[in-house]
């Protein structure tokens, strides 16, 4: 077996040769400027830029109106059906309180003789 496998359990098995290791090797990448522009250079290719972030708030915006527009169609719907809905118990009211009455009055013509 060569060395690089029976090096790699020890840095796993040992916590404490991990951390010397990783301290060494920032240590030489601190100290060369071309390793030092390579880490850079990887590092920056995940940060965000100030035109992601640009283009992010823009594209919040944009859901945030589609949402609000969504929401507004959503509004006047339930506006329509409680008006319909009042329109309807108004007109069921006025069918059935004059059946109603006369139904009560037919009661009260059967008891009183």
């Amino acid at each position: 077996m060569s060395i690089a496998p029976k090096f790699l359990e020890e840095l796993k098995s040992n916590e404490k040769l991990e951390d010397e290791v990783m301290a060494f090797i920032a240590e030489r990448i601190a100290l060369k400027p071309s390793l030092r522009q390579i880490v850079l250079s990887a590092i920056l290719r995940e940060v965000a830029t100030k035109d992601d972030i640009e283009n992010l708030r823009s594209e919040i915006a944009n859901l945030k109106k589609y949402i609000d527009d969504g929401i507004s169609s959503v509004e006047q719907r339930t506006a329509r059906i409680e008006g319909q809905l009042s329109l309807f118990i108004k007109v069921f009211i006025a069918f059935n309180v004059p059946i109603l009455i006369g139904i009560i009055g037919i009661l009260l013509k059967m008891w009183i003789p």
